[in-house]
């Protein structure tokens, strides 16, 4: 065992809160269409279920370039409108496709709010002098926004912004330049943190927190480490060194 690791983290939901942001925006969109209506609306089951069967088929089909665009969840929401209007026979209005686009587009802009403990437990590693990276799924613009506008940049060697949506081949490159006992992902998603890692050979830290329901899956095995907290990485960490 290495005396020293290379630390790979997950940018969203393992060191700042994101996810919360997207369900805010669903519930607003929600609200401004239940309104829309005024004496039919449709019930928020409805409206839910379409925008999220819609947003999946997105997800599932759209190129990689714009899978991680604020346009693809804005497509989301007007075709749910769209639809939710054209089966009702109700006029479909400018104003209400205005609202909804500034609510998706809202949805990518500060604040970002830095978990509890992330930095303490990036400082500690910092000090013990250990190389980090950060690999982060998304495009670049609205990534890299969002890591330059939190300074968490500071403490990693390299950042990956990966816009295809899987981190597996950048894992991979990271364990030919180091081995594969000497590099640990850590992130809060098991089909785009852990598996990817799993697939890669390297080392992985679990961290159940904020995964969006597309992104639930089953691990590929049971070699990973689950734990309850970010500070906890640090203890883990001491334990395999």
């Amino acid at each position: 065992m290495p005396n020293k690791l290379i630390l790979c983290f997950d940018f969203d939901d393992t060191l700042i809160d994101d996810s919360y942001k997207f369900e805010l925006t669903f519930c607003d969109c929600i609200k401004v269409i239940l309104e829309s209506f005024e004496t039919r609306p449709p019930q928020i089951d409805e409206i839910l279920q379409l925008a999220r069967k819609l947003d999946n088929e997105k997800l599932a089909n759209w190129e990689s370039a714009l899978r991680y665009t604020p346009e693809r969840l804005l497509s989301t929401w007007l075709e749910t409108y769209r639809k939710l209007s054209q089966s009702r026979l109700v006029e479909i209005k400018k104003h209400t496709e205005l609202i909804l686009e500034g609510l998706v587009r809202k949805n990518y802009d500060p604040p970002y709010y830095i978990i509890p403990g992330a930095i303490e437990t990036l400082n500690t590693f910092t000090e013990k002098n250990y190389e980090m990276h950060l690999i982060t799924i998304g495009s670049y613009e609205i990534q890299n926004k969002k890591i330059v506008h939190t300074g968490l940049e500071k403490f990693f060697t390299e950042v990956h912004i990966v816009t295809n949506g899987d981190k597996t081949e950048t894992i991979k490159s990271i364990v030919s330049k180091y081995g594969e006992d000497n590099v640990i992902m850590i992130g809060n998603s098991i089909r785009s943190d852990i598996n990817p890692a799993l697939n890669a050979k390297a080392r992985a830290i679990y961290i159940p927190r904020g995964s969006w329901h597309l992104f639930n899956a089953e691990p590929i095995n049971d070699t990973y480490i689950t734990i309850s907290s970010i500070t906890q990485v640090i203890s883990v960490i001491e334990n395999l060194i």
